[in-house]
């Protein structure tokens, strides 16, 4: 095996010995190391290239114990805490307008049709998760829900998606996005989803489920 420090000793011969016949036309080119006092060939060192192993040896143990990557809580070395409080949730089809720019035409019509057959319904759980419940959803129902949250931390966050736990019957979609969605300190923001009722779903059902959304702190350059 060669070392990195490997160097090349030209007209050198082994003698057998232990020891290296250097005189001109002793032996054939060869490649050694740079290990001394082996008893087999090829490993030749010097006391430099000791000294230039022992420092990448204490250069490389302490390049690992300081560039090990910290996970960040907060914003990193600007300080500051994280914390997210949940205000509310409401749907698109819970006969309340809850935001005239998000749901202006909840009269309890099923959204995109003529008539009153489903509901759909959110609210906040005790663990700050969301619990969505539709009522008599039909194949191609589709309704929007909300949740309403404020940035109660010292630092800015940003939304990091969902967990979300639902039924095969029931598709839900993210329409948050999670690109550079800055919630600064005090600031209230809007957490955007649909589900979309599928054609396994049994008729005059209730069906359940609920999604717990994260955020992470942001970077210092925010």
């Amino acid at each position: 095996m060669l070392f990195c420090g490997a160097r090349r000793v030209e007209q050198a011969a082994y003698r057998g010995d232990g020891a290296y016949d250097l005189r001109p036309g002793g032996g054939q080119s060869t490649e050694v190391g740079t290990k001394r006092g082996l008893s087999e060939p090829g490993t030749i060192t010097t006391g430099r290239q000791w000294l230039w192993l022992a420092v990448a040896l204490a250069a490389a143990v302490l390049g690992v114990a300081l560039g090990r990557p910290q996970a960040v809580q907060s914003c990193g070395g600007c300080g500051g805490t994280v914390g997210v409080k949940f205000l509310g949730a409401f749907t698109n089809d819970d006969g309340v307008v809850n935001n005239p720019s998000l749901d202006p035409k909840d009269n309890g019509i099923d959204p995109g049709y003529e008539k009153r057959v489903a509901e759909c319904r959110a609210r906040l759980t005790s663990s700050e998760s969301v619990k969505v419940e539709i009522t008599t959803g039909y194949p191609s129902y589709t309704c929007r829900f909300w949740a309403k949250v404020r940035n109660s931390g010292t630092t800015s966050v940003s939304y990091s998606g969902s967990a979300v736990s639902a039924p095969t019957a029931l598709t839900v979609l993210d329409m948050t996005g999670k690109g550079c969605n800055r919630i600064t300190p005090g600031q209230e923001a809007y957490l955007s989803f649909s589900v979309h009722v599928e054609q396994s779903a049994r008729p005059r059902h209730v069906y359940n489920f609920e999604i717990q959304p994260a955020f992470k702190g942001s970077s210092c350059g925010w």
